[in-house]
């Protein structure tokens, strides 16, 4: 191979690592970056687009620095009676020469191809076909802990000493000198009704203390904002004690998707919760419903205000949010959201 040949392909190699780096440089510029990666992995990003622009410049200088020997002359010999030398040399170069460059030609093509994308598609934040290809979670990050945790109140509230016999009566008369009177039950009515009005939260299990802190803020509150910064640790916390927010006023703010088996009265209110980059996302929401929602188109984005409430879909129980305002707004810069580790959960 020449050195001419080498020199190309080493400034080729240079070349494409820098507009590698300037793609992400011109994303961050753009205010884009967000639309493909976690915030959380900005700085490692940008730390590989320094890292890139290195070793470009380093590849450029060296195929600038390598130099023919005789510069430039090719002194090898291809005359026909020294390509028959018997040296057991293979003085065949075309052939290999033309092989090496196909492949070469197919690495540098796959190389191109998400350089290409960046400037043929646009960048824009992903929308609700995508959401209903993924599917729509309504239940936050529970993952199950919602029924974990009511099934242990359950068995809880069930365990009962059966050691005693609560209708036995004593039937040996009462000693001489005592009072016989009979001393009546407790109202058990109304201490059942005094332990029910305690929220559930704060009856929660040590190990779920994060998620109870965390609801009695949110119960706490007049009219309950879901922020994007808490988002998902919101959504989660209504679900997992979800009795205790039934009727309890809210305001939560997203993308409209619409599920086919959803009523014409029924949207949702959604937004993506990313994880490190777009590809790991999964869709987060609320089921919204009222006459005011037919009249939505999907993927607006809107701010919902509503009272909470329970339905069924899919034989499961969600929350859902009987609507009483609806309005639309501009789609945020970044309308993804996060996980919030500084919760504990």
């Amino acid at each position: 191979m020449s050195t001419n040949t080498t020199r190309m392909q080493t400034f080729l190699k240079g070349l494409l690592l820098g507009s590698y780096a300037w793609i992400i440089f011109y994303l961050t510029e753009s205010g884009q970056l967000n639309l493909y990666i976690a915030p959380r992995m900005t700085l490692l990003v940008k730390l590989a687009c320094l890292v890139l622009y290195v070793f470009a410049a380093l590849l450029m200088i060296v195929a600038f620095l390598q130099r023919s020997p005789g510069h430039g002359t090719h002194d090898h010999a291809h005359d026909p009676d020294q390509l028959n030398c018997g040296c057991q040399h293979d003085h065949d170069h075309a052939d290999t020469s033309s092989r090496w460059g196909v492949k070469r030609l197919i690495v540098l093509f796959l190389f191109l191809v998400p350089i290409g994308l960046i400037f043929l598609t646009p960048s824009s934040q992903m929308d609700s076909a995508l959401a209903l290809k993924k599917g729509i979670q309504y239940q936050g990050k529970t993952n199950g802990l919602a029924a974990e945790i009511s099934e242990k109140s359950l068995s809880e509230t069930e365990t009962i000493d059966d050691t005693v016999d609560p209708n036995e009566t004593n039937s040996e008369p009462a000693p001489a000198g005592t009072d016989s009177t009979t001393i009546p039950p407790a109202d058990t009515d109304k201490y059942e009704a005094e332990e029910n009005s305690i929220p559930s939260f704060e009856q929660a299990e040590p190990e779920y203390a994060a998620y109870a802190k965390y609801a009695r803020t949110l119960y706490e509150q007049p009219v309950i904002q879901i922020e994007p910064e808490s988002y998902l640790e919101a959504l989660t916390v209504l679900d997992m004690f979800k009795e205790d927010f039934i009727g309890k006023p809210l305001v939560i703010s997203g993308f409209i998707l619409r599920e086919e088996i959803f009523t014409p009265d029924q949207m949702a209110v959604a937004r993506f919760a990313v994880q490190c980059c777009s590809a790991d996302s999964t869709p987060f929401g609320i089921l919204v419903e009222g006459p005011r929602t037919s009249r939505w188109e999907t993927d607006e984005w809107v701010e919902v205000e509503g009272t909470l409430s329970t339905t069924t879909l899919n034989e499961v129980e969600i929350l859902s949010l009987q609507s009483t305002a609806i309005r639309k707004i501009t789609a945020p810069e970044d309308p993804y959201v996060y996980v919030n580790t500084e919760m504990g959960f």
